[in-house]
């Protein structure tokens, strides 16, 4: 697509929260792709409601947007969004959460249950025996819903024969760092030194780690995350959280931007593959590039071609003895 290929189009962008640093960061991409294509972007912010964000919807049509992206809060809830947007014939694109039971035009996102799979391979390769706490994230955003599906198909072998042990598992609302942390707090009552904390957020990763280092716990645990957010990087590099996904929030922001100027001027979009909604199957465009990270690759991909942080930015927040090798010549104080 060509640059100004917007000019001219109104786009609405509804966002379920900026709470945590992920989405300010995905809106702050979507927002330079809508500005290099010359479209107009109108954001509204739910904070978490689902309410207000259908009556943000509502006012964002209002205003005369030719399409429509809706980051739900609820995957439930906002089926009543897109219908009103049928109503006046104005597209919408779930962008990275899917929007339930409704005639859906398009989901842009990443491939899900793909995530799913990597969390649980990761966990039973790196701990394959022992206590496992896992920590789902909310059961509103689907996403998490399907997650678990995957990753449960993995896990469900080695929890069968006994080689792991499941202490622990629950949901978290709102993906919640200080809820991650009262649980991890509670089950480690149970299970004193747990071989993996299997949660699939760096948010919910961030509280697990308080509680294993709050209870003094010195055996290593095995913390998994998603999102490779610039907080989850420093506690790879300090050895506080062992992993995380790469999510390559440019190409995503890249995409729905450019499928929501070609819906609003009636063009093909992107979509190659179809996700089920619980009602349809949505035509979908999704990334499958989700690299794993860990302490010995983190920096060369969160700062390389597609990376979303400076080298700088890393080493702002670690003392210089952990600082990645080489980094002293390329940075200042």
């Amino acid at each position: 697509m060509t640059a100004q290929a917007g000019a001219g189009i109104k786009i609405g962008l509804s966002i379920h929260s900026k709470v945590h640093a992920r989405w300010e960061q995905d809106v702050a991409h979507i927002q330079e792709q809508a500005r290099q294509h010359g479209a107009q972007l109108l954001l509204e912010n739910a904070s978490s409601s689902s309410i207000r964000q259908n009556q943000q919807c509502e006012k964002l049509l209002a205003d005369g947007v030719q399409a429509l992206i809706i980051t739900p809060q609820d995957g439930m809830a906002s089926a009543k969004a897109v219908e009103m947007a049928n109503a006046r014939g104005i597209p919408v694109i779930a962008y990275d959460r899917m929007i339930l039971n409704c005639d859906l035009p398009l989901f842009v996102g990443l491939d899900v249950p793909w995530i799913g799979e990597i969390l649980g391979r990761y966990a039973i390769q790196h701990a394959p025996r022992g206590q496992y706490i896992i920590l789902d994230g909310d059961e509103k955003d689907n996403n998490a819903v399907v997650i678990r599906q995957a990753r449960q198909k993995v896990l469900q072998p080695a929890i069968e024969s006994g080689q792991i042990q499941v202490v622990h598992e629950s949901w978290v609302p709102g993906w919640s760092s200080s809820l991650a942390w009262q649980y991890t707090h509670d089950a480690l009552q149970k299970a004193a030194s747990p071989a993996c904390v299997l949660t699939t957020s760096d948010i919910l990763a961030e509280g697990a780690f308080q509680a294993i280092h709050d209870a003094q716990i010195r055996t290593p645990v095995v913390i998994t995350g998603q999102d490779a957010d610039l907080n989850a990087v420093v506690r790879i590099l300090r050895g506080q959280q062992t992993m995380s996904i790469y999510k390559p929030f440019q190409s995503m922001a890249k995409a729905v931007v450019e499928c929501a100027i070609a819906m609003a001027t009636k063009q093909p979009t992107r979509a190659t593959r179809v996700v089920h909604n619980g009602k349809q199957n949505v035509p979908s465009f999704l990334i499958t590039d989700l690299p794993v990270v860990e302490k010995h690759n983190v920096v060369e991909v969160v700062t390389g071609p597609n990376g979303i942080y400076t080298l700088q930015q890393i080493c702002d927040k670690l003392p210089q003895n952990l600082w990645p090798a080489g980094a002293a010549a390329l940075v200042g104080r």
